[in-house]
């Protein structure tokens, strides 16, 4: 007979002897497993000594270890190679490495027995791994689907494979090189994706009944507006988009949920007053409902941080949340636009304008008239012209704000109004008298002097000088000294310390020329600079 009529057994055991002879050839130890019933059959390992470290005995690494299932086959046309669902499981499944190796025969021209001309290694791991695992899924969803062992999983050597040399040193180089040194860190990786492949962001699924009064209401749990009621739920476990009934909650269960939708896009939200005056301007995300409703009852969602806007039908409903708003941080800028919107809804009517940043949604621009409009909070406009004047102040300093709360500004009003009036409203400013015995021999000319003082806003400590004349006018025999003139001398940031406002003082004696200085009294540390400290 031709070595083409050997039979498949006999094959197998002649490739069986073909890889105990590679392995031996590079001291490989491949250890037979007597049956195969555990989807492999060697166990192939490196002697203890054949791996080399500097590493101390402890710390060693174990020499390589790996499951391979060993496929003969004479050279054809179609190279597939099959297992049976049920060897590829438990083969794949092991925490180590596992591998089918394909060794092909070809006739010799010479003698009447099989020629090993070609050698590819399946690893099953990745797209190998996977594809096991999908169909393991595939099984455990189908209520008829046939045992493991009487379906099969095919391979392609040439597709799923590595060609290898048909040499021991082939066959070694490649376990070492698939492998790796560190056996701990691959059972990690292979562990990692027989936990996670084929699984996306959304594993589990729910089907379950939500229980609404009305279209509206439903709109709303959809929108997250108000928790669902949901009843009769199931749920799946999904894995490759193959979906298996698990019972995490029991099918009975009566649950409260709250839907949270993604926003779709940003906007920007413009609110204007009567007349030309500037609008209050917000950065909001836009939400949908979750599930497609009635074009009748669409409703758009759009959130700010302290405002939430509700569009349906060609009106918005708009809510301020106050409560947050009390002891939230924002920028100078950011207080701005809220202390201008409650000034524009307390005048009861408004336009709200909204635009898609992204132009993903259509303009909405709306009139509100409120029939009660809620009474302005007297510190309103002043808190609105304490932040005006800050940013000059900062303009003018070369500095910025940091974030700060409604409060925080509230403490900093007045030295604020005091620094903005001495430097650019000086005419607005209480005028300095003080008297002084008349004497003859001093002459009636004017005196300069320099005033100093600092202020606390946004987190920023600012200290600023002015020039200050003074001119005599005799009474008696008195003078009054009046102040005629004051003109800005000096603005920059400063630590918040005494000390620092002493240089801020000495060094601007210096560049002025004054020495006679007007400063409030340090002796007890200054007032709104938190953690200051006065030396002696």
């Amino acid at each position: 007979m031709t070595n083409q009529e050997v039979a498949n057994d006999d094959l197998g055991e002649w490739g069986e002897a073909q890889f105990r002879s590679l392995c031996a050839s590079v001291s490989l130890v491949a250890t037979k497993a007597e049956r195969d019933k555990m989807g492999w059959d060697f166990i192939v390992e490196l002697p203890p000594g054949a791996i080399t470290t500097e590493s101390f005995l402890d710390q060693r690494p174990n020499a390589l270890s790996c499951r391979v299932q060993l496929k003969t086959h004479w050279r054809r046309e179609d190279d597939r190679i099959a297992l049976t669902l049920s060897a590829a499981e438990r083969l794949a499944k092991d925490p180590g490495p596992a591998f089918v190796l394909v060794l092909t025969a070809d006739p010799s021209d010479a003698r009447e027995e099989p020629q090993l001309v070609d050698c590819h290694l399946i690893h099953l791991l990745n797209s190998n791994l996977e594809r096991i695992l999908k169909r393991l899924r595939e099984n455990a969803a189908d209520q008829q689907g046939r045992p493991l062992r009487n379906q099969a999983i095919t391979f392609s050597p040439k597709v799923a494979g590595e060609k290898l040399a048909p040499t021991g040193k082939g066959v070694r180089d490649a376990f070492l090189r698939v492998c790796g040194a560190d056996a701990q860190a691959y059972i990690a990786s292979k562990g990692e994706q027989l936990k996670n492949l084929g699984y996306s962001a959304g594993r589990y699924q729910l089907e379950t009944t939500i229980a609404a009064n009305d279209v509206e209401e439903f709109v709303e749990m959809m929108l997250g507006m108000r928790p669902a009621a949901l009843s009769h739920l199931a749920t799946h476990d999904v894995r490759f988009g193959v979906p298996v009934p698990v019972d995490h909650i029991q099918p009975n269960a009566k649950i409260e949920a709250r839907f949270e939708p993604h926003p779709v896009t940003t906007c920007t939200i413009r609110i204007r007053g009567a007349g030309l005056t500037p609008p209050a301007q917000f950065c909001g995300e836009v939400y949908f409902p979750v599930v497609r409703v009635p074009s009748q009852h669409f409703r758009v969602l759009i959130k700010t941080p302290f405002l939430t806007l509700d569009s349906s039908s060609g009106r918005t409903n708009l809510t301020i949340h106050g409560e947050k708003l009390e002891g939230a941080r924002l920028n100078l800028d950011d207080w701005q636009h809220y202390l201008r919107l409650m000034e524009i809804i307390s005048e009861g009517e408004f336009e709200i304008n909204i635009e898609s940043n992204e132009r993903s949604l259509p303009p909405i621009t709306c009139r509100e008239k409120l029939q009660t409009p809620p009474p302005q909070d007297p510190w309103i406009p002043i808190l609105a012209e304490v932040i005006r004047r800050s940013e000059k102040l900062f303009k003018f300093a070369a500095v910025e704000g940091a974030e700060t709360t409604l409060a925080e500004l509230h403490d900093s009003a007045e030295m604020v109004n005091t620094a903005y009036v001495h430097l650019f409203e000086p005419s607005m400013a209480p005028v300095q008298t003080f008297n002084s015995t008349d004497q003859a021999e001093i002459p009636l000319t004017d005196f300069e002097f320099l005033q100093a003082d600092y202020l606390v806003v946004a987190g920023v400590a600012l200290a600023y000088a002015c020039r200050v004349t003074m001119r005599p006018e005799p009474a008696g025999n008195q003078l009054i000294w009046r102040q005629v003139d004051t003109k800005p001398e000096r603005l920059v940031k400063i630590e918040k310390t005494v000390d620092a406002f002493k240089t801020f003082v000495s060094d601007t004696r210096e560049q002025s020329g004054l020495q006679n200085t007007m400063t409030r009294d340090l002796s007890t540390g200054p007032e709104g600079i938190p953690g200051a400290h006065h030396n002696s």
